[in-house]
């Protein structure tokens, strides 16, 4: 019902004449196409969106630990607080860490981190412990959701940030989608982390965990990937660079008196060196 809404009242509350309010942009492929323009950005998308359909395994966690360890909804939300709040803190130091470190560095730490605790919840079925210390790893690696936004956010112009953090959000929808259905259909298919406990086999309970693992693994190889192709100096040419002409008024003065010569240079970006001068 509301989604019709804004594109009826968006151009009928428009004052601007030259406000340009036309939605034949507002498709799911316009918006894509904005990363598939930059061979960097194209790269880092497809690791973002393996990435994500790895962490979408999270999305089980409640009724894992409800079915597999005999947790009450009380017990599941305190013990997510707890390890919520600790995320909030790690965020809170995103900032400093990526002024010390880089946010290409930032992010590969998060990726490295979340990696790492996916690998340690496979356990999850043998003991609690497996996956609250797991979760504490991919937890932490909300300190590259900063470094990201940094990353693409300085790969376009300042007026096209919004169309490509939008496009990349597409992306992260989309693969949430996909991985939230394919994790609890597995979920479902192994007995739902019933057959977790101390007097019984470990059966396939563990596969969320490990499918969730081998996903986020790819993409931290892809990650490195990425890393590897596209150096440092491919940060920080944030701004297309557009062609500009520099005026300038030498004055010469003589014993006839003062004249200037307006002279015109062309300024643009020097072949494919990618670095603004």
């Amino acid at each position: 019902v509301t989604v019709p809404l804004p594109y009826m009242l968006i151009p009928e509350s428009n004052q601007d004449p030259n406000l340009n309010t036309s939605w034949r942009d507002a498709t799911p492929y316009a918006i894509l196409s904005q990363i598939t323009e930059s061979p960097y950005l194209s790269y880092f998308a497809v690791a973002v969106f393996i990435s994500i359909i790895g962490l979408s395994v999270l999305s089980i966690s409640v009724a894992f630990v409800i079915a597999a360890y005999k947790w009450t909804q009380t017990v599941a939300v305190i013990v997510a607080i707890g390890i919520g709040a600790g995320g909030f803190f790690t965020q809170a130091a995103a900032p400093r860490l990526i002024d010390l470190f880089g946010a290409r560095r930032v992010l590969l730490m998060a990726i490295n981190s979340s990696n790492i605790g996916l690998i340690i919840m496979v356990f999850s079925p043998i003991s609690p412990a497996f996956f609250i210390i797991g979760l504490a790893f991919v937890v932490s690696a909300i300190i590259g959701i900063p470094a990201f936004l940094s990353l693409v956010s300085r790969q376009v112009e300042k007026d096209e940030v919004g169309k490509i953090l939008g496009a990349f959000f597409s992306i992260t929808t989309i693969a949430i989608a996909i991985g939230s259905v394919v994790y609890s259909t597995i979920f479902s298919a192994v007995g739902s982390g019933g057959a977790c406990g101390r007097d019984s086999d470990l059966s396939l309970v563990w596969l969320p965990w490990g499918v969730g693992a081998i996903a986020i693994t790819i993409s931290n190889w892809l990650f490195r990937r990425w890393a590897n192709k596209f150096d440092e100096s491919h940060d920080d040419i944030a701004q297309p660079f557009k062609e500009f002409n520099v005026v300038t008024n030498p004055i010469r003065i003589t014993d006839e008196g003062a004249s200037a010569d307006t002279t015109n240079i062309t300024v643009h970006r020097a072949g494919d060196q990618q670095k603004n001068s």
